[in-house]
């Protein structure tokens, strides 16, 4: 939903945002719902077990639930299984109350920024897992070909974590132009 965020404010604001970066993101509405190779997409071999969490998650509320639930899409999210990390899930867990909200696959659907994505002026780095079961390839493949001038990044063998690869982010977003500004001021963020 970040990266969903920053096109929002792109879309708003364009003459604060310099640069911009969307890693692992799509455009909104209900494309990344359908996207082949998307967990959501009733296609996927996980989607079975996603439906059922997803689910008890709505009906319990909990905590528990919650955190079953985001285990279930951790997992699902690498392609090595050895660096999933799920939160345990204590007893207590149960009794709590959720933490997060469960329903932003409902809001993500009715914000659509497809048709205004032309209208983005801001250099901008498209970055994506080959990988990646929450928004793959296609997603990313959209937003660079509608974004005018955007460069496309792909990493083959990354799935949904490619944020957590700080220093190879930072070498591609060095190249965007504008990059080696010295302006230093930080009034609204850039992506």
């Amino acid at each position: 939903m970040g990266g969903m965020a920053l096109l929002a404010f792109a879309l708003a604001h364009p003459d604060q945002v310099k640069r911009l970066a969307l890693i692992g993101t799509g455009r909104g509405g209900g494309t990344y719902l359908r996207a082949p190779g998307a967990l959501w997409n009733r296609h996927h071999a996980g989607f079975p077990g996603l439906a059922l969490l997803g689910s008890v998650h709505l009906t319990l509320g909990r905590l528990g639930s919650e955190r079953v639930l985001n285990n279930y899409i951790e997992r699902h999210s690498f392609v090595d299984q050895t660096h999933a990390h799920p939160t345990p899930v204590h007893l207590g867990d149960w009794l709590r109350r959720r933490a997060g909200r469960a329903d932003w696959h409902r809001i993500a659907r009715t914000l659509d920024y497809g048709p205004r994505l032309p209208e983005i002026v801001a250099p901008t780095l498209v970055l994506c897992g080959r990988h990646d079961p929450q928004f793959p390839l296609p997603c990313s493949l959209e937003l660079a070909t509608a974004i005018p001038g955007a460069r496309l990044v792909v990493a083959t063998a990354a799935a949904t974590t490619l944020h957590r690869r700080t220093r190879r982010l930072l070498g591609h977003c060095r190249h965007l132009p504008g990059a080696a500004d010295t302006d230093t001021k930080r009034s609204a963020p850039s992506g």
